[in-house]
């Protein structure tokens, strides 16, 4: 909400080098949104390794929860996609 507000602000007050860059990171936030459901219920304490078998079995990735396990792989694998 706050960056609609910004976009709004610098547009009317014709700040055309702030608006270029609150776009582009409203843009980006707006890109990531889609993200929060998978990284909530992946991040989730109570997933184990029967879950993550299931994910795996029902998604077709073969995502291995491990320290080099990274957002950016697990988006790789079209997880998102199955939500």
């Amino acid at each position: 909400r706050s960056l609609a507000k910004n976009v709004k602000f610098f547009e009317k007050n014709n700040l055309t080098g702030c608006l270029a860059i609150a776009t582009q990171i409203k843009a980006s936030v707006d890109g990531f949104k889609p993200s929060v459901p998978v990284i909530m219920s992946l991040r989730n304490p109570g997933m184990r390794e029967r879950h993550w078998a299931n994910v795996n079995a029902q998604c077709n990735t073969e995502i291995v929860p491990d320290e080099k396990l990274t957002l950016e792989g697990i988006m790789e694998t079209g997880i998102a996609d199955h939500l």
